[in-house]
């Protein structure tokens, strides 16, 4: 029993030395290569804006103007937020507050054909805005 439970723990011990040695003839690893190169533009950080509609809609834009030939640009996605928050507040005041302003950029409006009928309180503010209203 001493003879086989010593024959044990030395072919234990050989395979732990031999699984402790290096490979040297291992396989290089795959090599890749670059069939075709795509430019973009780089990676944009929204934070906690909320705007990820702006951001989606420019990094597109960007993308299109790239794959047509054309120089790598950066587009404002704070020029555009600032101009549709804009709108938003006319829409906000021309309604007397009875619009709904969702996350990401939807605009729902309440009673709006109700307040579409008495336009006689629309005449003092100018329209900034191309959507109807």
């Amino acid at each position: 029993m001493k003879k086989l439970l010593l024959t044990l723990v030395a072919f234990c011990a050989a395979l732990a030395a031999a699984a402790q040695t290096p490979d040297t003839t291992a396989a290089e690893g795959y090599r890749f290569t670059d069939v075709k190169l795509i430019p973009m533009t780089p990676v944009k950080d929204q934070s906690r804006s909320g705007t990820c509609w702006c951001y989606s809609t420019l990094s597109f834009l960007e993308g299109e103007i790239l794959r047509a030939g054309g120089a790598p640009v950066h587009l404002s996605e704070m020029w555009i937020v600032r101009h549709t928050f804009m709108e938003k507040a006319v829409k906000y005041i021309r309604m007397h507050g009875e619009i709904n302003f969702a996350e990401h950029g939807a605009v729902f409006h309440g009673s709006l054909h109700a307040r579409m009928a008495d336009d006689s309180h629309f005449g003092e503010v100018r329209r900034v805005s191309s959507l109807p209203i």
